[in-house]
């Protein structure tokens, strides 16, 4: 599985709880957040950062409250 191709799995996957999650509100931490959403998109990683901001945006609706760590600062 290539690096693209495991990022977006995982983001998929994110999605996937988005769209399953139910009314009680729960946090949901995303780790090493840099791959999934990253600081600075080129053209192949704008699709999984689109994806996980809609995810921080819709996920507020069901209660979701998406925590991303990352220990890569922005550079």
């Amino acid at each position: 599985m290539s690096n693209l191709d495991e990022r977006g799995f995982v983001v998929g996957l994110l999605w996937s709880l988005y769209e399953a999650w139910d009314v009680i509100r729960r946090p949901l931490i995303v780790e090493e957040a840099d791959r999934y959403a990253p600081q600075i998109a080129d053209r192949e990683t704008r699709p999984l950062l689109e994806r996980m901001l809609d995810l921080a945006k819709q996920g507020r609706k069901l209660g979701i409250t998406l925590i991303l760590v990352t220990l890569d600062p922005p550079t």
